[in-house]
């Protein structure tokens, strides 16, 4: 005989949810089995499976994980194969679709749910905050579905929200980079120097080895230890101010890196404090780095290599960077 029990959860925001849990006895010991945040009717299903998978012997019932039960997992593996986005990615599973999906068993998640997400979700964050957080859960359920956790994912048919807005990329002017190299402690004012004339990301700056020194270039490898976000190397030509900066902070540096020791976002909000009432943020180094190579002209395909894009699409928001510079330079001009 299978039973359904309830269990309510209060969240934080207050509001509280049921979750349903399958009891039975089965070789003599009493079964218990969480079918997630689920309606009566579905929950009664899954009794009725039960009861027949108990009477025939036929295996009808899923033994699917929760959702909470396989999020440490799923981020210790992604940590290993894509370090330099694993702490958004870390923070979108632990604070937000945890709290939605924790007790929901993996393959009694539905479209439904996911799309109410969405719903409350774009209520008061973006729609490419969404559209992450969709992503990763889909990443998630395909992996489950890798894993052989469940047979296929449940949430196929949801897509992302669409993103109906779009932005130019954020960089800064000779004059403004500038103004940042001044207002900067001299331990910091390399690096950001080294990261605009670069282009690299701050978790490729954090790995970058004085062994890395090619004289008039950097190397930026991917490896076990230090994964490049393209999973590929790349060897960036240094400019003056480039090698400058480069020599500056190997002549401070007292282990094989080539920057200070510091977590990742003493740096983002060291630049932060730097750049003082300037807009932007630590990664708007690299985005000025690839708008002025567009704006001198550089092809699409080597700004692309230089950049370490995986994909030529990437790379062409800063195409568009040098169209609006073209055109100033004959606004007013008439023969």
């Amino acid at each position: 005989m299978a039973t359904i029990q309830w269990r309510s959860h209060k969240r934080k925001s207050g509001e509280v949810t049921k979750t349903a849990y399958l009891n039975w006895r089965e070789g003599g010991q009493q079964c218990r089995k969480s079918l997630g945040q689920i309606d009566t009717n579905e929950a009664e299903d899954y009794r009725l499976a039960k009861e027949l998978e108990l009477r025939t012997g036929a295996r009808v019932f899923s033994y699917a994980p929760l959702f909470g039960e396989v999020i440490d997992e799923y981020l210790t593996w992604r940590k290993s194969e894509f370090p330099d986005s694993q702490i958004r990615v870390d923070q979108i599973v632990r604070q937000h679709l945890k709290a939605a999906f924790q007790y929901v068993a993996l393959d009694a998640l539905t479209p439904r749910q996911v799309e109410q997400f969405k719903a409350d979700r774009l209520a008061i964050v973006s729609e490419a905050t969404v559209a992450k957080e969709v992503q990763t859960l889909k990443a998630m359920l395909n992996k489950a579905v890798e894993w052989q956790l469940i047979k296929f994912s449940p949430i196929q048919t949801v897509s992302p929200p669409k993103i109906r807005t779009s932005r130019p990329v954020h960089w800064y002017s000779m004059e403004q980079l500038q103004t940042i190299y001044t207002q900067s402690p001299d331990s910091h004012r390399p690096i950001w120097q080294l990261m605009a004339n670069t282009g690299i990301r701050r978790g490729e700056a954090q790995n970058l080895k004085i062994e890395h020194d090619r004289g008039e270039s950097i190397l930026i490898e991917s490896t076990d230890e230090a994964r490049t976000k393209s999973r590929r190397w790349r060897e960036i030509p240094l400019s003056v101010n480039g090698r400058s900066a480069l020599d500056s902070l190997i002549g401070e540096s007292r282990t094989e890196y080539v920057l200070p020791i510091m977590i990742p976002n003493s740096l983002t909000r060291a630049f932060k404090r730097d750049k003082g009432s300037l807009d932007g943020s630590l990664h708007s180094l690299r985005h000025t780095f690839g708008s002025h190579l567009a704006i001198k002209g550089t092809p699409g395909r080597v700004l692309q290599e230089l950049m370490g894009h995986s994909s030529i699409k990437t790379t062409e928001k800063y195409l568009h960077v040098a169209q609006d510079h073209l055109s100033q330079a004959i606004e007013g001009f008439s023969i």
